[in-house]
C-alpha cells in the first residue's frame, strides 16, 4: 500500500468531529412531540367525561318529562 494513504487515513481518523449529534435533535423532537400528545390526550379524555356527564343529564331530564325511560 501507499505509504501516503496510510497517513492520509491516520489523519482523518484523529481529526476531531465538532457539532451535534444527528440523532440528538431528532431525540429533542421526537419528546416534545410526545408531551403534545400526551397533552392532546388528556384533553380527549376530559371531553369525553364531559360528554358523558351531559348525556346523562339529559337523560334524566328526558326521563324526568316522560313517565318511562327505555
Amino acid at each position: 500500500m501507499d505509504p501516503r494513504v496510510k497517513i492520509s487515513l491516520v489523519l482523518i481518523c484523529i481529526l476531531p468531529v465538532s457539532g451535534e449529534a444527528p440523532w440528538s435533535a431528532r431525540i429533542a423532537e421526537i419528546k416534545h412531540k410526545a408531551a403534545i400528545n400526551l397533552e392532546a390526550e388528556h384533553k380527549v379524555a376530559q371531553l369525553n367525561e364531559e360528554l358523558q356527564s351531559l348525556v346523562r343529564q339529559i337523560r334524566m331530564r328526558v326521563c324526568s318529562s316522560i313517565s318511562f325511560c327505555a
